[in-house]
């Protein structure tokens, strides 16, 4: 939903966003969690086995429990957003800030000599992510919509032993979000974006070559996959972070509808993968997709110039007191207006 993203980011201040995306990650996992041990339980009335009769229970109950979030965004008001007067008065910049900061870096590693020749600028920001991220969405689009035939078929697994695995994923997901949000402080959102999806495309890629060899065993290929998938989408708070500290307010909605392109060429590719899956095997459409999504890794180098480190100070001292003046003032003047 871009316009509620484009909201959540403008009611944050920039330098802590990628603690505030951490927290919504956070609210993100308690769902994720519990939708699958919802279906495990209907699993257990109805019968556990791949049939639509017993699978029917759980698809009606998750169509009625997108019922209340849809209410709720009825709440979310625009009025309540921070001022503009607590924005960046240009995050994009002309260029020249930024050329004078990578002018200034005594290092002359491949990504500063690269951003330099392409005279790219924090104006850039965006667009790379973009190119990025369509990259990867693409990629994996070709075996996310496969994974739960590949446990059927592959592993053997029942439809609840499906279910325990996702309903595992996202407490993973959360450890890794958690730890990848610490390290960004450190060592930098992009260098640790990078460093994530790295090891996420290695264990994709071992995972292929272990069922090529028929290593099929659930003991050896649930818990690479968990582990690469938590690691894979764990740095979506930093993503988030980047993109919206680096594009200009009014402008956050349509960077963010934007997604809406990713998802129609993820589903697109969901396609694509499934003839690979179907003329070749599983783990061909899981090198592909390593391939894609690795290329989508290179493009952040690019980004290590150009996007600013969050300061640890600015994570937890000045949060709470920026967030609640703006909701404090709004409050005020509706009662004024009363």
């Amino acid at each position: 939903n871009g316009p509620a993203q484009a909201l959540f980011a403008d009611s944050i201040p920039k330098g802590s966003r990628s603690y505030w995306y951490s927290l919504l990650m956070f609210a993100y996992t308690i769902p994720s969690v519990a939708g699958p041990g919802i279906a495990i339980a209907l699993f257990e009335v109805y019968g556990d086995d791949w049939t639509f009769e017993q699978m029917k229970p759980v698809f009606l109950a998750g169509l009625i429990l997108e019922i209340p979030p849809g209410l709720l965004i009825f709440g979310l008001r625009d009025d309540l957003a921070l001022p503009e007067s607590e924005e960046d008065d240009n995050p994009n910049g002309d260029g020249e800030a930024c050329e004078a900061q990578i002018s200034q870096l005594e290092s002359e590693s491949f990504s500063y000599r690269m951003v330099k020749s392409l005279g790219l600028t924090k104006a850039s920001i965006p667009y790379i992510l973009f190119c990025s991220d369509l990259l990867v969405a693409l990629g994996s689009g070709m075996t996310v919509k496969f994974f739960p035939l590949f446990f059927k078929n592959e592993i053997e697994l029942s439809p609840s032993g499906v279910q325990g695995i996702y309903m595992a994923v996202p407490i993973v997901m959360m450890g890794f979000t958690i730890g990848a949000q610490k390290l960004s402080l450190v060592f930098g959102r992009v260098q640790v974006v990078i460093c994530t999806r790295i090891v996420g495309i290695s264990l994709l890629v071992a995972l292929a070559v272990l069922v090529d060899r028929s290593v099929v065993s659930w003991h050896i290929i649930v818990p690479i996959y968990i582990i690469r998938t938590g690691i894979m989408n764990c740095t979506y708070p930093l993503d988030e972070s980047i993109l919206m500290d680096n594009v200009p307010k009014n402008t956050r909605s349509r960077w963010k509808s934007l997604e809406s392109i990713s998802a129609f060429g993820w589903c697109g590719s969901a396609l694509f993968g499934g003839m690979l899956a179907d003329d070749f095997s599983y783990n061909f459409s899981f090198l592909i997709t390593a391939a894609m999504q690795f290329g989508g890794a290179l493009l952040y180098i690019l980004l290590i110039p150009l996007v600013e480190d969050e300061k640890p100070s600015e994570q937890g001292n000045n949060t709470s007191s920026e967030l609640e003046e703006p909701l404090l003032a709004a409050e005020e003047n509706n009662v004024e207006a009363m």
